[in-house]
């Protein structure tokens, strides 16, 4: 057998072995969920602790086996005195399952008798975040603000960004455009959701013509983060502003930009190149006035 294979093999007999001697802990720890869940199943019921348990049913979750991580979690959270933050830390997982899986009202009821029992805190919040989504989930978005502002309120720094994009997103469904505008504007350019956020705020100021605002927000946007802001209806939105603001070659220079990168029949590529010509002709109309306005 050639050195470099049997080199392979050896290698790969001993992660092997290494892997039969790791805890469900371990392995889901090593995002190895599959083979977590493997080892938990080949426990004795007497050998499975609480912390086994619990790692099995996050893995079970990353793998998307909703039922079997409930059961897992059901049967962690019924262990006697299990209690303290590390058992509300499990029961907002419970609830954000919930969550995502469309059962609202599971969500909240898990949710709100957490809520209840813990002071003011970061993981507060999170638990304020799942009622808020639940209550949206429902239609229920005036409902919803009220919860989404206290968790702007109780989240720690670091994770404000979600909270704020979220209550943003309420008061937008809520008709509450300038409300919403400060809370996207609230979010940090560090948070995850600051792209996003810069598009609903490029959106808000298209609609309610502030055209600079509109600009800035497409730049910032560009510096930031700039595949999440190469698109038809960016450009589009850019050139509606360069327009606006009478900058027609600036505007002309972002048409050729995209079309470029995106076919001509894409619509608003098309309702770019719209604008362009609009601008153009009342640009000609306006200097054929002036030079009348001359003689």
């Amino acid at each position: 057998m050639k050195p470099i294979l049997l080199s392979f093999l050896l290698t790969a007999t001993a992660l092997a072995d290494e892997r039969s001697f790791l805890t469900v802990r371990e392995l889901a720890a090593q995002g190895q969920h599959y083979q977590a869940l493997v080892r938990y199943s080949e426990l004795e019921e007497s050998d499975r602790p609480l912390a086994e348990k619990l790692a099995a049913a996050r893995s079970a979750w990353a793998l998307g086996l909703s039922d079997r991580a409930r059961e897992l979690w059901d049967e962690s959270l019924a262990f006697p005195g299990f209690q303290g933050e590390e058992r509300a830390r499990e029961l907002l997982s419970r609830s954000i399952l919930e969550l995502q899986e469309g059962h609202f009202e599971e969500a909240r009821s898990i949710a709100e008798k957490t809520l209840a029992k813990l002071e003011v805190s970061p993981l507060r919040a999170q638990f304020l975040l799942v009622i808020a989504e639940a209550l949206s989930g429902q239609g229920a978005s005036s409902q919803a603000e009220s919860y989404y502002k206290r968790a702007v309120e109780e989240s720690a720094p670091e994770s404000r960004g979600e909270a704020s994009f979220l209550l943003g997103e309420c008061q937008l469904k809520l008709g509450l455009m300038n409300d919403a505008r400060y809370n996207f504007a609230n979010v940090e350019s560090r948070s995850k959701y600051s792209a996003r956020a810069l598009r609903r705020l490029t959106e808000i100021d298209l609609t309610q013509k502030n055209f600079e605002g509109v600009l800035t927000w497409i730049d910032e946007g560009r510096a930031q983060a700039a595949e999440d802001f190469e698109d038809t209806w960016i450009g589009y939105a850019r050139i509606s502003a360069l327009i606006e603001l009478d900058r027609v070659e600036n505007a002309k220079e972002e048409l050729e930009r995209i079309r470029v990168r995106y076919s001509e029949k894409d619509p608003w590529v098309a309702l770019a190149n719209a604008k362009c010509e609009a601008g153009l002709a009342g640009k000609r109309d306006a200097q054929i006035q002036t030079a009348r306005a001359d003689l």
